[in-house]
């Protein structure tokens, strides 16, 4: 008796395991109703969701951002060298945890307080021994913000807050009432000099509009064309991400009628990190030829072999002026990503599309937001890949340039910065950037674009970027309900 009642339960056990969906939590895990949620849904929706570990080897002790971290493929997001020289991995893929007010209003809140610029900082050796201090280059400053009242301009850079050394860039881009030491920058044979220019008050960072339409004009080449010129620096629908106000989506379609008869365009897309889809497509339709106006741009490819097309809909085609473009000069950096690498994939089809500047980010994918009622989280997995409507995409390593630009820094093959190049203001037509894109429109013979003083000898000071303050901007292109 003994004997089959051992057999049984062997038996039973055996039967258990072997019918155990490893997708499938054990009824005994103790999981929160935030991991359970997670859980779930990026194993229906994630792209690389075959690799999300079995239930069993995942660890539900984590905190829910770790245990949203532990369930991403390394596939997800990128390996970058940090400013100690170390390799690190950042994922595309992220959660946030929501206040009381979103997680009642499931609208996105634009709660950060900010000075009003845009940083990239910069690690600067300033001797012999090893030691560096951060230093932080304004490439913009928004309109109305405690900057502009402090006088700081784009191309100042921040070299101490309140006369001491700052070791993160955050220190540059919110805090309290403060004064900033600003500098001049100047290479030479004998090395990179900052030369103190003034100290400014800056008064507490608050909550600032950013407009992504931050620049516009239309300049005029040598050879009588009339080229239009956009700085475009995030795709969102209207003020603050909300998913009713479409005021800059607006605004763009006004602008079009500003660009009416130019003969050439320069899309400055350098500090654009990306958005939604929606407002890409709007972009994309103002500056194609007429004859791929509202035409299908590409394709979502989704984890389990569906696929949805990106076709614009009938609410983001009306009101624009289309530009009937044969070619477009897009401007970018290595802060160029996502929903802005898209554009240019996008219109690749239809016309001729001649990037100016450094290789992109390379974001191919596309992300969802997601709330449930009963959490107080939002996540924003990625869930497809983005292709043209030649169904090309694969541009994970970023979009080589067609000439490359350096807009700010000189390196050398270590990959530490040798030498600073000047920074003028948006839209001037010798800024160095926007002046290859000017030369090759204005088709006279090509000026040489100065190169900045190479350092000599054993001393001279040597840089490292230490990140910007544009990385923390959308992480993918982001998929609005409109598509889905």
């Amino acid at each position: 008796m003994k004997l089959k009642t051992l057999l049984f339960l062997f038996a039973a056990l055996a039967l258990s395991a072997c019918c155990k969906d490893d997708d499938t939590p054990a009824v005994n895990i103790d999981r929160t109703e935030a991991q359970q949620w997670i859980e779930e849904k990026l194993r229906a929706e994630y792209l690389w969701y075959t690799e999300i570990p079995a239930s069993d080897k995942l660890d539900y002790t984590l905190d829910t951002e770790a245990f949203f971290n532990s369930l991403l493929s390394k596939k997800d997001g990128k390996n970058y060298t940090g400013s100690d020289g170390k390799q690190y991995h950042s994922y595309f893929s992220y959660i946030e945890k929501l206040t009381e007010t979103e997680a009642a209003t499931r609208g996105f809140i634009n709660d950060k307080d900010s000075y009003g610029m845009e940083i990239l900082g910069l690690n600067v050796s300033i001797n012999n021994n090893g030691q560096t201090e951060l230093y932080g280059l304004v490439c913009y400053v928004l309109p109305g913000s405690p900057a502009e009242e402090a006088g700081i301009q784009r191309g100042d850079w921040i070299v101490r807050r309140d006369n001491k050394p700052m070791s993160a860039v955050s220190e540059m881009t919110s805090g309290a009432a403060c004064s900033f030491l600003l500098a001049t920058a100047e290479t030479t044979a004998q090395g990179t000099t900052f030369t103190p220019k003034e100290t400014v008050d800056i008064a507490a960072s608050c909550a600032v509009t950013d407009n992504p339409i931050h620049f516009y004009t239309i300049l005029p080449t040598d050879n009588g064309k009339q080229v239009g010129y956009l700085v475009y620096n995030q795709f969102e629908a209207g003020i603050n991400g909300s998913a009713t106000d479409t005021s800059y989506d607006d605004q763009l379609k006004e602008l079009s009628t500003y660009f009416t008869g130019v003969d050439e365009f320069v899309l400055d897309l350098r500090y654009n990190n990306g958005g939604l889809l929606s407002s890409a497509m709007i972009l994309c339709n103002i500056l194609c030829p007429q004859a791929a106006f509202g035409k299908d741009l590409g394709y979502l490819e989704y984890n389990k072999g569906s696929k949805s097309v990106i076709r614009p809909t009938k609410a983001q085609l009306e009101g624009i002026h289309n530009l009937n473009l044969p070619t477009l000069y897009v401007l970018t950096s290595e802060e160029t990503a996502s929903a802005s690498e898209m554009v240019i994939n996008s219109l690749r089809p239809y016309m001729q599309v001649v990037v100016i500047g450094e290789r992109t980010v390379g974001k191919d994918v596309g992300s969802v937001e997601y709330t449930d009622d009963t959490q107080t989280w939002k996540m924003h997995p990625i869930v497809c890949r983005i292709t043209n409507s030649e169904g090309k995409g694969d541009y994970s390593n970023g979009l080589t340039p067609d000439e490359e630009v350096s807009e700010v820094f000189k390196y050398n093959a270590q990959g530490y910065v040798t030498g600073l190049y000047d920074v003028l203001p948006l839209g001037d037509s010798n800024e160095r950037v926007l002046k290859a894109a000017l030369d090759r429109i204005g088709q006279q013979t090509r000026a040489v674009l100065p190169e900045a003083a190479e350092p000599t000898g054993d001393d001279h000071t040597l840089f490292r970027k230490a990140g910007s303050s544009l990385s923390r901007k959308a992480t993918a292109v982001i998929i609005d309900p409109s598509f889905q």
